[in-house]
């Protein structure tokens, strides 16, 4: 199986379905890939492989006024992504 097939299957709907726990099991990683990204108020980020784009929503709160684009080969953790980035003011999850 290749992994877009399995990330658009039970794979992706599963890691979509629990995005809290698998966010929370990346979080220890967020300090080390922000203090290196140096992300700026004014920046433009694209996240490849955002998943449920809890890392892209951290970025754009870095890049306030940037904007901050997240990219997936799932369509359920883009669709989870996009979801859980409504209130944003583009929310932009591709």
């Amino acid at each position: 199986m290749k992994a877009a097939e399995a990330w658009n299957g039970s794979l992706g709907r599963h890691w979509a379905a629990h995005a809290d726990r698998y966010d929370a099991m990346l979080a220890p990683f967020d300090a080390a890939l922000f203090d290196a990204a140096a992300i700026g108020v004014l920046d433009r980020v694209l996240d490849i492989g955002c998943g449920t784009g809890g890392t892209s929503r951290a970025a754009a709160r870095l890049a306030a006024q940037g904007r901050v684009t997240g990219v997936d080969v799932s369509e359920p953790l883009v669709a989870r992504a996009r979801a859980l980035s409504a209130h944003l003011r583009d929310g932009a999850v591709t």
